[in-house]
C-alpha cells in the first residue's frame, strides 16, 4: 500500500514528513525527512520481517550540522547496549556535528548483540566535528586530559572509528594534527593507535606520564624526574594493543624547558 505523506505531523517531540509503501512484510521510505528543534534528518531505506519477531533495518540518513548533545537524546543507545560505544560517545561533552552519511544494516536481535558481538558492518557514519569538547577517558584511556574547541573529521566503518586532522586544546597543550582509529570490533577489544603533533605543557605531560596512561618505562622515568617544566614542539605516535599499556614514540624540540633528574639539572 503505498503511503504519501507530505506532513505526517508529529511524531514525539518532532515532526516528520515521508513518502513510503507499506505492506504487511515491508516499509520502503523512497524519502523522509524529520526535525525536532535545531535537529534535522533525511533518511532512505527500508524495513524487513515487520510480521515477525526480528525486524531488519536497512536505513541510510544525512544531517546537516546540528548540536552534538541534541543527537545523543535520539541516539538508540539502550537497544544497542553497548557501554564501550556509549562511553565513547558520552565522552564529547559539547560541539556541533554534520553527519555526511550513516546507516544500520541489521536486525533488531543483531542491534542487542553488539555489546557482545562487538561492531562491524551493522552501523556506520561520516561525520564532520566542529568546536568538539570532551575527554579520551569515556573510551577507557584514563588519566587523559580534557580536549577542547576541537575540529575534525569522524567516520566509523566495519567497527573502526577513524579521526583525522584534528585540531584543538588538549589540557594547556595545543594539536595541530591528529589522526588515529579505535577498534570497537569483538577481536579488536579496544586497541588503538594515533599519530599527533603540536605544542606541548611538558609538566602535563610528566604528570600524565606519572600516572600509568603510557608504558612502564616511561612511569619509571617520569617518577625520576623531580622537575619539568616548559613547553616543546612534539611529534608523538601511540598505540595500544587488545587491552594493553598504551606504548609511545616521538621527538620533541624543547623551548624554554628545564628539569632536574637525580643530581642533574
Amino acid at each position: 500500500m503505498p503511503v504519501n505523506a507530505v506532513d505526517s505531523g508529529a511524531v514525539g517531540d518532532g515532526k516528520a514528513s515521508f513518502t513510503a509503501d507499506w505492506s504487511a512484510r515491508n516499509l520502503k521510505i523512497s524519502r523522509g525527512e524529520w526535525r525536532a528543534g535545531d535537529l534535522k534528518f533525511s533518511l532512505q531505506g527500508e524495513i524487513d520481517s515487520l510480521d515477525g519477531d526480528d525486524p531488519y533495518l536497512r536505513l541510510n540518513l544525512s544531517a546537516p550540522s546540528a548540536p552534538l548533545l541534541a543527537w545523543r537524546k535520539y541516539l538508540p543507545l539502550k537497544l544497542i547496549a553497548s557501554p564501550r560505544l556509549e562511553k565513547a560517545l558520552h565522552s564529547i561533552q559539547a560541539g556541533r556535528v554534520e553527519i555526511k552519511k550513516a546507516g544500520i544494516d541489521a536486525s533488531i536481535t543483531g542491534l542487542r548483540r553488539i555489546a557482545q558481538s562487538g561492531i562491524g558492518k551493522q552501523l556506520w557514519f561520516d561525520a564532520e566535528l566542529r568546536d568538539a569538547a570532551g575527554n579520551f577517558g569515556g573510551v577507557g584511556i584514563d588519566g587523559m586530559l580534557p580536549l577542547r574547541g576541537a575540529d575534525c573529521r569522524l567516520a566509523l566503518n566495519q567497527g573502526v572509528l577513524t579521526l583525522q586532522n584534528l585540531k584543538g586544546a588538549y589540557g594547556d597543550s595545543q594539536i595541530a594534527d591528529l589522526d588515529g582509529r579505535y577498534d570497537f570490533t569483538s577481536s579488536g577489544a579496544g586497541s588503538f593507535e594515533a599519530q599527533l603533533r603540536g605544542d606541548f605543557n611538558l609538566a602535563e605531560l610528566r604528570e600524565q606520564a606519572r600516572s600509568g596512561l603510557f608504558i612502564a618505562q616511561a612511569a619509571k622515568l617520569a617518577q625520576s624526574l623531580q622537575d619539568l617544566a616548559g613547553r616543546g614542539k612534539v611529534e608523538l605516535a601511540l598505540k595500544r594493543g587488545a587491552n594493553g599499556p598504551v606504548e609511545v614514540s616521538g621527538k620533541a624540540a624543547l623551548e624554554n624547558a628545564h628539569g632536574r633528574y637525580g643530581d642533574y639539572a
